[in-house]
């Protein structure tokens, strides 16, 4: 039978001190708590095998520690394109780097109004928007309730929105250019 996950109250009980220090101590802010005490409550925490609970984290402090990112073709990785492969490698290891966890949501939802619920609804603190469908209303609707968003692989006409993307006409012109030189 599995025994019940460790809770700060318990962290806080075994090492004789209140919630509220415990939390302080297990979260870093406790430049004004004693180091025996701090001793006291790590050591708790170590018998009990605590582990911080990543809800009650996100509703204490209203941080997921996530960043969702938006696939608008996930079809793409069963077709081995390297391209949607490369940026979602190169986004997974910088936020790994950044204590960050990665959130993968598919943009192919019964409709817009439920991706666009579970990401304001505290799935991710932001959203990376690969690549982006004609009719798009989900980038629209994000900005406009000011969620932070970056729209990778497409640009928008609105000063609200960041974004990452290629000049595809002077990439080609440069590379013709540089072909022609060659004598080709």
């Amino acid at each position: 039978m599995p025994t019940r996950r460790a809770r700060l109250k318990d962290v806080a009980q075994q090492a004789g001190v209140s919630p509220t220090t415990a939390s302080f101590v297990l979260n870093g802010r406790d430049d004004s708590i004693p180091e025996m005490t701090r001793r006291r409550v790590h050591e708790a925490a170590v018998r009990l095998n605590y582990r911080p609970h990543s809800a009650a984290r996100s509703l204490a402090t209203g941080r997921t520690r996530r960043i969702g990112i938006v696939l608008n073709q996930p079809e793409s990785f069963s077709t081995h394109d390297t391209y949607f492969s490369e940026i979602l490698g190169g986004i997974v290891e910088r936020s790994t780097e950044n204590d960050r966890n990665v959130l993968l949501l598919s943009a192919h939802y019964p409709d817009w109004r439920s991706l666009y619920a579970d990401i304001t609804g505290g799935a991710a603190d932001g959203v990376l928007q690969i690549s982006r469908f004609i009719h798009d209303e989900l980038t629209p609707a994000l900005l406009s309730a000011g969620f932070p968003l970056v729209c990778v692989s497409f640009r928008l006409d609105d000063e609200r929105c960041y974004s990452v993307d290629c000049d595809n006409a002077s990439g080609g012109y440069l590379a013709a250019r540089h072909l022609l030189e060659l004598g080709h």
